[in-house]
């Protein structure tokens, strides 16, 4: 049992697995347990689809209202993701990439936009931590970054919301090509 495991007391437990189970990561089933949810193919892809469009919308909106301090924070944070990127673990990396992320989106200053963005990105959580592992994938990632930060730099807002439409599709193809997600079950005869 969970609360035996991690010596806490079945109250936060249960709570803390019915919240998982509201942001789609878990699945409680009554006298089986919980259990983590994997998502489909079909679930990738909208997931993906949506978090294209959300996210590319949300740099278009922040790319006037970013400070220069915002700026030099997020630059900050490319040059951490450049020095991690080779790296063996993947957490620090996918850390950064979120806080750099969530930085860019948080300019637009639209909460319930962020809050739609933030419920997408835990739903990825569950192949994107797989997909992190991979160096390839974080060095494509960090240059993507670079060309979205030059676009920022230079107040082009729909260059910088359309490479990152592009970044959010490339990352769903490479998801989807590696096979990190169920495939549908096949049909019986």
């Amino acid at each position: 049992m969970l609360a035996d495991e991690f010596g806490a007391s079945i109250i936060p437990v249960r709570e803390s697995l019915r919240q998982l189970e509201a942001e789609g990561l878990v699945q409680i089933t009554p006298r089986r347990g919980a259990f983590v949810v994997s998502l489909t193919v079909d679930e990738v892809r909208e997931v993906y689809r949506v978090r294209e469009v959300l996210e590319a919308f949300a740099t278009k909106e922040a790319v006037s209202a970013l400070t220069a301090e915002d700026l030099e924070e997020m630059d900050a944070l490319l040059v951490e993701m450049g020095q991690v990127a080779s790296s063996d673990t993947s957490e620090t990396w996918s850390r950064l990439n979120q806080t750099w992320h969530f930085k860019l989106y948080g300019g637009a200053q639209l909460p319930l936009l962020m809050q739609f963005i933030s419920t997408l990105w835990d739903r990825c959580r569950l192949t994107s931590h797989v997909y992190a592992r991979d160096v390839s994938h974080r060095s494509r990632s960090n240059e993507d970054h670079n060309r979205i930060m030059a676009a920022v730099h230079a107040g082009e807002a729909n260059l910088a919301a359309e490479i990152i439409a592009t970044h959010v599709r490339n990352a769903m193809d490479d998801i989807l090509d590696q096979n990190l997600v169920e495939q549908p079950a096949e049909p019986s005869a």
